[in-house]
């Protein structure tokens, strides 16, 4: 009965972060958008609600699940697909269509090269720039050499990498990846060069280490503070992400204390380097727009809600967190969702509840692999219980 209640509510899960945003896909090109949304979230609550019951019952698709190169081929997939779909897509600016998102990340990069600043560029339809400066030097090897289209793989298959080298999670990490190709908006963000999918990936990649950082029996100063300065810069990735380093070094807090302040001091540090530095020497510092887009998109009152709610959900969950990798996941999960749920939401309210023009659906991918990591997590535990309890 437990699991079945687990299931339902994973099975709700799914169709809030990977179903409802695709959505705007449906309704943007289907022919007749009501009844294939209709359809969709159906066919999906049923599938959804299978695979979490019973992929791991049967031995055939028992068997799929824990082939080990499974995840390399999706990945495989997922890239050729990329390098095919991507450059098409990108056309599409010709003709005044398709996404600024990578945009946002190359022509940032490619100033490297010149005498101008980081945040000069103005991009084609005039959206300002989101992505942080140390996300954007991050990843300037992939605009600088042309391979901009491998982002998101080059994260998912390091963030798979960890989990199979940390944890031996073969199966999860299969399950994980096919979960996630079943959502429209993890296609269309892949094939279009959006960084959210990577953004996503990181996080997961980097609350596995943190985790493996509380567990370590002895101080390891230099992986503590390599991890703290690439959590630093990750966290410019959006500014809003700058409470990400806080948010593991309060759950780093509660298992070690010296390594908690460590952590917090350098990575902390190295977020307000890079925005600090690149605000001063930026005539209009970009990544700022999303805080008057929140203010004005969402509402003073949504937001306040998404404050409250979101600090509230921050001290359940720090009293309930276990020294488990899943425990982790849940508790960064609750942290981070709530906030971006509620931009969605608000974004959604603002394009007048059509789908087609909910532009915040977008803001749910970020923490959308951390979701189903740890489903796929629980759903291997579960199983291994059951297993060990029917011998």
């Amino acid at each position: 009965m437990l699991k079945t209640s687990l299931d339902v509510k994973f099975t709700l899960l799914l169709l809030l972060f990977l179903v409802v945003p695709s959505l705007r896909a449906i309704s943007r090109y289907a022919p007749y958008p009501l009844m294939t949304s209709l359809g969709l979230i159906i066919v999906f609550s049923f599938s959804y609600f299978i695979v979490l019951r019973f992929s791991l019952s049967f031995s055939t698709t028992r068997r799929i699940v824990e082939w080990k190169p499974l995840s390399y081929c999706l990945i495989c997939i997922y890239s050729v697909c990329t390098f095919i779909i991507y450059p098409i897509a990108d056309a599409r600016k010709k003709i005044g269509k398709g996404s600024t998102a990578d945009d946002a990340m190359i022509e940032p990069a490619l100033t490297l090269f010149t005498n101008q600043g980081l945040y000069s560029p103005t991009l084609y339809d005039g959206a300002p720039i989101s992505p942080g400066p140390g996300w954007i030097l991050q990843n300037a090897p992939f605009a600088i050499l042309d391979l901009y289209w491998l982002l998101s793989a080059f994260y998912i298959t390091l963030t798979v990498a960890l989990f199979h080298f940390l944890f031996k999670k073969y199966r999860e990490t299969n399950l994980v990846l096919i979960l996630l190709s079943s959502s429209l908006l993890f296609w269309e963000l892949l094939v279009t060069g959006h960084d959210l999918i990577a953004i996503g990936f990181s996080f997961v990649f980097y609350i596995a280490l943190t985790y493996r950082l509380s567990n370590s029996s002895s101080d390891h100063h230099l992986f503590l503070c390599m991890l703290a300065i690439t959590v630093g810069i990750f966290a410019t990735s959006r500014i809003l992400f700058f409470c990400f380093p806080i948010l593991l070094s309060a759950f780093l807090w509660k298992f070690n204390r010296r390594q908690a302040i460590q952590f917090s001091v350098i990575s902390l540090s190295v977020t307000a380097l890079f925005h600090g530095y690149f605000y001063t020497t930026s005539d209009h510092y970009q990544p700022l727009h999303l805080f008057s887009r929140g203010s004005t998109q969402v509402g003073s009152y949504l937001s306040m809600f998404g404050l409250i709610a979101t600090i509230s959900a921050f001290f359940i969950v720090y009293r309930s967190l276990q020294n488990s990798i899943e425990s982790w996941l849940f508790s960064v999960f609750v942290c981070i969702s709530l906030p971006l749920t509620v931009i969605a939401i608000g974004e959604f309210m603002a394009s007048n509840y059509d789908f087609s023009l909910w532009e915040g659906a977008n803001y749910l991918m970020p923490s959308t692999p951390i979701l189903v990591f740890l489903m796929a997590c629980q759903m291997c535990k579960h199983s291994d219980l059951k297993s060990a309890g029917s011998h």
